[in-house]
């Protein structure tokens, strides 16, 4: 490729050979011509050609096999929390960027303020834990005692099967992490001086490199409160084993229904379930036929077992009257 001396060597060999009269006008559109070629050719040549890189999606695929194989969904309703929040602050600090100190905040250097809250960040990010957990437990006891409370009123029941565990730690995990930080703030804001605490926030999010207290605004807006609308939905699902009838309840109150044991048909002991691979998953239940073609199962409720519960299995049979079959899954019950 030509630099600007070869392209003026070029055009006064062109004109000393008498072949053609080139014009100041045309040898500056030469000149341009070249000068772009040679730009091109050098960043081709510096920049090398983008790969497609597969690194981080199959560290996260892996993760989430391992989890989901030796510890199941509560290990990966857990997992998910803080890597969803790792995810959100990554992406923050590009596209959130910590504002500039307010008029009222910014006769402090960076460097002052490293030095004034070199040991209140250590008494800030302790209180802001204990806020976090405080939170975490007492929102995650709170949904299981509504969940359970709802159940009782169903009237005396003989046994309570409650959904899945794992939906149960969600909202109270993201809520403890979005709103922490808040939640410190405030305390701070009330109970200490305001303007350090906002000084406070201002010198956090410009060590962060995003606006902290934003992001974990839009956080608790819109990944907080739709899993605790979802969560609050899903407080009245619950199957109670009575005297003479299982009643079930469904998410959002729906899909309420009554089993009556004089109706039963067939009880049937099940493994668990097959993947799309045929792979048997274990999740032990007992599913009980009614004459009117409806089925129940335990298996529906509770977390993975291997085993079936021995209480409800000999409440069923009792109630039932009927002798137990086993096949490895429901699907494998006949009609």
């Amino acid at each position: 490729m030509r630099g600007n001396g070869e392209v003026e060597k070029c055009l006064s060999d062109e004109d000393s050979s008498g072949s053609g009269q080139i014009g100041r006008d045309e040898r500056i559109v030469l000149q341009h011509e070249f000068v772009p070629m040679k730009l091109q050719a050098r960043k081709a040549q510096n920049d090398p050609a983008p790969r497609t890189r597969f690194g981080w999606p199959l560290v996260a695929v892996l993760a989430i096999g391992i989890t989901v194989y030796f510890g199941g969904l509560n290990a990966l309703a857990k997992a998910a929390i803080p890597a969803a929040v790792g995810l959100v602050f990554g992406l923050a600090r590009r596209f959130l960027p910590a504002r500039p100190l307010a008029d009222s905040l910014s006769p402090y250097s960076l460097a002052a303020l490293n030095e004034r809250f070199r040991n209140t960040q250590w008494i800030v990010g302790f209180g802001m834990v204990v806020i976090g957990i405080v939170f975490f437990w007492l929102t995650h006891l709170a949904l299981v005692a509504l969940n359970r409370g709802l159940a009782a009123s169903e009237g005396p029941a003989y046994l309570l099967l409650s959904p899945q565990t794992a939906i149960w730690w969600f909202f109270p995990g993201f809520g403890a992490l979005s709103l922490s930080w808040e939640l410190t703030l405030v305390i701070w804001s009330t109970i200490g001086n305001q303007k350090e605490a906002d000084l406070y926030d201002a010198w956090s999010s410009r060590k962060a490199g995003f606006d902290s207290r934003r992001v974990l605004r839009l956080m608790a807006l819109f990944i907080a409160a739709p899993i605790g609308l979802l969560t609050c939905l899903a407080l009245p699902i619950h199957d109670t084993l009575h005297d003479g009838e299982i009643r079930t309840t469904g998410f959002a109150w729906r899909n309420r229904s009554v089993y009556r044991y004089s109706d039963a048909r067939r009880l049937t002991m099940i493994e668990g379930f097959r993947t799309r691979d045929g792979k048997l998953t274990r999740r032990a239940g007992l599913v009980v036929d009614f004459a009117d073609g409806r089925r129940w199962s335990s298996a529906d409720s509770g977390d993975f077992k291997n085993l079936v519960d021995p209480a409800l299995l000999d409440f069923l049979q009792q109630k039932t009257r009927l002798p137990v079959q086993h096949t490895e899954t429901e699907a494998d019950i006949g009609s």
